[in-house]
């Protein structure tokens, strides 16, 4: 192996985007949660000015947070999907790799000073 060789554990890669998958739909169903409160207070409290900007605010506020989460389930589908990908490719070129090692044991370093 040389010192530009790369690998990675495609299982291992796929695993964690598995889990940041996981993550993303457990922050969803909790960050759900907490944006349901301020249209009851609005409704229960019609005298307060802020009743309407706050919903306004909460609705715009989830909607950049759901934004983020839903990158990040993105991001882990296309880990996932790169992880195999990368051991499909590895796979295919199983052979040809074997012909570069082969060919490169043919040759011999350049000797210092030459």
């Amino acid at each position: 192996m040389s010192d530009d060789d790369l690998y990675i554990e495609p299982g291992m890669v796929s695993a964690a985007g598995n889990q940041l998958a996981d993550i993303a739909a457990q922050a969803i169903k909790q960050t759900n949660q907490y944006f349901d409160s301020q249209a009851v207070a609005a409704r229960d409290n019609p005298g307060f000015a802020s009743g309407a900007k706050l919903i306004d605010f909460a609705d715009k506020f989830h909607g950049e947070i759901t934004g983020f989460i839903t990158d990040l389930d993105t991001n882990a589908q296309q880990i996932v999907a790169a992880a195999q990908s990368y051991q499909t490719t590895d796979a295919d070129n199983a052979g040809f790799l074997r012909e570069l090692s082969a060919l490169n044991g043919q040759t011999k370093p350049e000797l210092p000073g030459r």
